[in-house]
């Protein structure tokens, strides 16, 4: 991990400039302290996302941009501390789409309606999702693993960040299309799955590149397959899914959006979302992610709320196919 994280993981971070940019006369640049609500421990994606996001608008604004790690519940605690922000700009959240679309089919008591009172500003990054393996595999490549797996049903524990969220999900297609029985292990975010699977408490993991390159480079960690119809630069050694006959729903790319209440103006919602684009367009911040095997976004916020309410109809289907039930039976 960047030196730069390795400072600031442990808490919120305050990134101040004196340096004020006009932004094509936005409001929201002269905003003095904006809040990036990341519903996810530090280190995952969505954290360091949010990091170098605000390192780049704090560096042209007057704004002093905190990251404010709030994990815990599949995302609905950090979710629902926006709710209950002020609507002013001061507020946003980081947050996977899928999360939004994969809990209101999972939770009936939840706390918010994301339709209504949520509002996308901006897609910032598709990030592909690799199925990784422990000490316990490290030996084996995509087809010896799934082997082992059938001949052991429910003997590959795999971790997961939460019941429902993406990487159980994937595991969950990925499982039912080849036929597999795996034992799902919960854990309060990926970051901890991934210990898990480090420490042995589990055999495998679906996670982003970002979130394991440092421990594949140690060699505690290995990936077998990944997403995407093309091969991830920052992993090019690795096949993707076409590659080993599977389809791109089991084992899916994901999208973090940020998010603001549903009581933000459009007027500002637009007003962000421009100022956003304009970093995520940098060819320079292009490249930095690029190079990370991570494909910055470059859309509107009529396009990421679409593709939420697109992503929950897939969800309805596959979740029924797979036996991923509401949240509150279990």
């Amino acid at each position: 991990m960047r030196k730069v994280l390795n400072a600031v993981l442990a808490s919120g971070c305050v990134l101040m400039s004196g340096q004020v940019m006009a932004q094509n006369g936005s409001v929201w640049a002269d905003t003095k302290v904006v809040t990036i609500i990341v519903p996810y421990p530090p280190g995952t994606e969505p954290d360091i996302l949010a990091r170098d996001l605000s390192q780049k608008l704090a560096a042209k604004t007057a704004m002093n941009v905190i990251v404010d790690n709030k994990p815990g519940a599949n995302t609905i605690i950090g979710t629902s501390q926006l709710i209950r922000s002020k609507a002013d700009g001061s507020t946003l959240l980081m947050v996977d789409s899928a999360a939004l679309a994969a809990n209101a089919l999972l939770y009936k008591d939840i706390p918010y309606d994301w339709k209504k009172d949520l509002k996308v500003v901006a897609e910032i990054a598709r990030i592909d999702l690799f199925l990784s393996v422990g000490n316990q595999f490290k030996d084996k490549d995509f087809a010896q693993f799934v082997e082992y797996a059938k001949a052991n049903p429910g003997k590959v524990n795999v971790g997961t960040g939460g019941y429902g969220h993406i990487n159980h999900l994937g595991m969950a297609m990925l499982a039912k299309e080849l036929g597999i029985n795996f034992t799902y292990v919960p854990y309060k975010g990926v970051s901890p799955a991934i210990n898990g699977t480090i420490a042995g408490e589990v055999g495998a993991v679906m996670t982003g590149a970002l979130a394991i390159n440092s421990h594949m480079k140690a060699g505690l960690i290995k990936p077998l397959v990944g997403s995407g119809s093309a091969r991830n630069k920052l992993l090019a050694d690795v096949p993707v899914a076409a590659e080993v006959n599977v389809s791109g729903m089991a084992i899916p790319s994901t999208v973090f959006s940020l998010v603001a209440s549903a009581k933000m103006d459009d007027k500002l919602v637009n007003d962000i979302n421009q100022t956003v684009r304009q970093e995520l367009r940098d060819p320079a911040f292009v490249k930095q992610y690029e190079d990370r095997g991570v494909e910055l976004r470059d859309t509107t916020p009529a396009q990421g709320q679409q593709y939420i309410a697109d992503l929950q109809a897939s969800f309805e289907k596959i979740m029924e196919d797979i036996g991923v039930s509401d949240q509150a039976a279990k």
